[in-house]
């Protein structure tokens, strides 16, 4: 069956703009409202407005505006809106829906309700979720493994909360293969750093050696155009300014390659609620030489984080295209996502997508799927000692064996916008007495026992 679907979102956003798409290579009649192109937070973090394929695009920067296109669509529309609380103009075409008797639905991420505001935030979003519901919203895609039962305590109808999920795009540039790890395209490599040292962040990047950037047309600095490797000389822990970091020995000493140590990925913003502080602090409890991270972003935090790097292995691109951190997440042999707090957190489905496992904190939304791939693990969000033990046991089993890495991304296409857009459509036919299963708990991954 084929709907009119109108989604309505702040940004076009990299993690619906693949949603939409698949709805209209579907033969949906699809159009993608939004109130701008691109946030400028998001711009700085190197997003770009990505393609909607086959769905219409529409702007309605002023609730006006969104009221009128609102008022505008055909009765027979479905409308998926984002959120219901600071969500911009799409508040005011939410009060058109309620007045029009639309059919229309809320898309809401895991609510962060821990601390001193929990209670209020409780109390506040009972309200609005017992006010949508008298105004006649038709069910919620609620994203984040917590967000249906919390949803639920709110005063929802349990027949309307529907587990929902990013979906994206499916991963291009990588290919898997039996016989060998996933290959990324040149054009997308990450850039390789010598082990043992911390490599620069963009916050100070152009004032060293090696690292080449430019400002974008905005004022915003770009990511690095090009990083070129330099000689390891990080300070080991406890030791002073010149000491050099120990290295295995080199081919050209020994004869053989040294095994590449096992590679754990931090991939997000530098700020306080990712916890990349936490994540060193739970690296630097492993054995010296045990693995090699690597944290990608820029934030506040990056002056403190290349402090506490140093004497570590840990290296630090800064912020990089999204094409190529996408390509490193490929080639990790690990994805972690630590963070105190995340409505959902893309970066495990790209990962999965990409066949590489994830560790991440049960305060992660997308916590949920990485359990369901059979190959990811949960630690409490807080805790290092938990995080080291994770890592540690990843370890210890090994680098991912190509075929596990093959069976984690085929299954992992669950997670996908095609995967979305099927499970999409049988949520708006069925308007069922009960919520669906998604995707991906529908999906037994089948995948290696060992690593």
């Amino acid at each position: 069956m084929t709907h009119e679907i109108w989604f309505w979102q702040r940004i076009i956003s990299p993690h619906m703009a693949g949603l939409a798409a698949a709805l209209a290579a579907s033969g949906n009649a699809v159009r993608y409202v939004a109130e701008h192109p691109m946030s400028a937070r998001r711009a700085a973090q190197g997003w770009t407005p990505p393609s909607t394929g086959g769905a219409k695009l529409e702007f309605a920067p002023t609730p006006d505006a969104a009221r009128r296109l609102a008022a505008s669509a055909p009765p027979h529309a479905v409308h998926i809106c984002e959120g219901l609380r600071k969500n911009g103009t799409i508040a005011a075409a939410q009060a058109e829906f309620a007045q029009s008797g639309a059919r229309w639905y809320v898309f809401i991420e895991t609510v962060e309700d821990h601390g001193r505001t929990g209670p209020l935030k409780r109390a506040l979003y009972g309200h609005l979720v017992r006010r949508a519901t008298r105004q006649g919203v038709e069910g919620w895609l609620a994203t984040g493994h917590t967000t249906p039962t919390w949803l639920i305590a709110r005063g929802a109808n349990p027949a309307s909360v529907h587990p929902f999920a990013y979906f994206l795009p499916p991963a291009t540039g990588v290919a898997h293969c039996p016989s060998g790890s996933p290959g990324v395209s040149a054009r997308h490599a990450m850039p390789d750093f010598p082990p043992g040292r911390a490599s620069p962040t963009s916050a100070t990047a152009q004032s060293l050696p090696g690292l080449e950037h430019h400002a974008s047309s905005s004022g915003v600095e770009a990511p690095p155009k090009s990083v070129m490797p330099r000689p390891a000389s990080t300070i080991p822990p406890g030791g002073t300014a010149g000491q050099r970091h120990p290295r295995s020995a080199l081919p050209s000493e020994t004869g053989s390659t040294p095994p590449e140590p096992f590679h754990v990925l931090f991939a997000g913003q530098l700020i306080p609620r990712k916890a990349p502080l936490l994540l060193i602090e739970a690296f630097s409890r492993l054995p010296r030489d045990a693995a090699r991270l690597t944290l990608i972003g820029t934030g506040p935090l990056a002056d403190e984080i290349r402090k506490r790097a140093q004497g570590l292995n840990i290296d630090l691109p800064g912020q990089l295209p999204m094409e190529t951190t996408r390509a490193a997440m490929a080639q990790a042999d690990r994805l972690i996502l630590p963070s105190r707090h995340d409505g959902w957190g893309a970066v495990v489905s790209e990962a999965l997508i990409s066949g590489t496992p994830v560790i991440c904190s049960n305060r992660c939304g997308s916590a949920g799927v990485a359990q369901a791939s059979g190959h990811g693990r949960i630690f409490p969000a807080g805790d290092p000692a938990a995080l080291t033990a994770a890592m540690k046991t990843a370890i210890d089993a090994g680098k991912p064996h190509p075929d596990t890495r093959a069976a984690l991304a085929s299954w992992a296409q669950c997670l996908t916008a095609g995967a979305g857009a099927a499970h999409l459509d049988r949520i708006l036919t069925s308007r069922s007495s009960h919520a669906l299963r998604p995707p991906w708990q529908s999906a037994a991954p089948k995948i290696r026992a060992t690593a």
